[in-house]
């Protein structure tokens, strides 16, 4: 049996042991054809392909290789963002491993997000390094108990495998931003520590994978174009570069966090651009900086903008 098991996918066997259940309770619904039908067809081996397809390391990529260099306008481009996108879950729990804890953000930019907006209702956020979905989540409390909804990004297999069982209200995408405006598929590293992870073509090893890479244009362009009240931007190093990438008269975000640990350029640089694009700097908080765009600041907590 040990070999059986190792061989054949407890989901394989089910129907196996759904037959055997029902002769041994000498239940006559199934005749002797039907019988030897499903038992040859349950002990067939998990073919190649199926078993990529349910690997954590290939979970939901989708490559375009004909896209390689394609604009961040691209028709193409942005139907393939649209068919990346995983729908928010409709229905049912959460399966969180801690669902008494309120805020989830590592240095509280929930908390603040919270109070930036007063607590509004049916906010749209947009999560660049979203984790697990719930250990250092930005977005979660948002989601929970105000009834945003939104992106979560994730390109590493294990965290977006956990991401993926949290029943979020929202987008799920296993990809990441490119540093520029043309569809990528770079090699990630996932050989280090999280924080030493990078999505600029890494030296390809047996702890790398090749993720697809998109304009942020085109995923917001391939969900209508909305309004983003919330972004959370942690890319490890590149935050500056994406940053640059958008076409700032093509879309709209109000309030930003930004991961500043890991910038080359350095914090005073990230300031700099980001108050020439009209945003206000508000607070450190930690590794992230807090900014909110002045023009569309009307209606938020001016308190926590002091």
């Amino acid at each position: 049996m040990k070999y059986l098991v190792m061989k054949y996918s407890l989901r394989t066997l089910l129907p196996l042991f759904v037959v055997i259940f029902l002769l041994l309770l000498g239940i006559p619904i199934l005749t002797k054809s039907v019988i030897v039908e499903v038992i040859e067809d349950t002990l067939k081996p998990v073919t190649e392909h199926e078993a990529m397809r349910s690997s954590p390391e290939t979970e939901d990529l989708f490559f375009h290789p004909d896209l390689l260099g394609k604009n961040m306008r691209d028709e193409a481009v942005i139907q393939a963002a649209r068919e990346a996108l995983i729908a928010p879950a409709r229905e049912g729990p959460y399966y969180l491993d801690n669902p008494r804890q309120k805020f989830y953000s590592q240095h509280g930019q929930d908390k603040h997000v919270k109070e930036i907006f007063r607590d509004m209702k049916g906010g749209f956020f947009f999560e660049v390094g979203a984790l697990t979905g719930e250990s250092l989540s930005n977005t979660l409390y948002l989601e929970r108990e105000l009834g945003w909804t939104g992106v979560l990004m994730e390109p590493t297999p294990v965290s977006y495998h956990v991401l993926k069982s949290k029943n979020r209200r929202a987008h799920i995408m296993r990809a990441c931003l490119v540093p520029d405006t043309s569809y990528r598929e770079p090699v990630f590293d996932i050989g280090r520590e999280a924080w030493g992870n990078t999505l600029v073509d890494a030296e390809k090893t047996s702890k790398s994978v090749r993720v697809p890479c998109y304009p942020f244009y085109s995923i917001l362009a391939a969900l209508g174009n909305p309004v983003v009240d919330y972004m959370s931007l942690d890319v490890e190093g590149v935050e500056l570069k994406v940053l640059k990438s958008i076409p700032w008269d093509d879309v709209k975000i109000r309030v930003i966090t930004i991961e500043i640990f890991l910038l080359p350029e350095g914090p005073e640089a990230l300031r700099v651009f980001m108050e020439e694009k009209g945003f206000k700097f508000i607070k450190q908080l930690d590794q992230d900086y807090l900014f909110i765009n002045k023009q569309l600041s009307r209606g938020l907590n001016i308190k926590v903008m002091k």
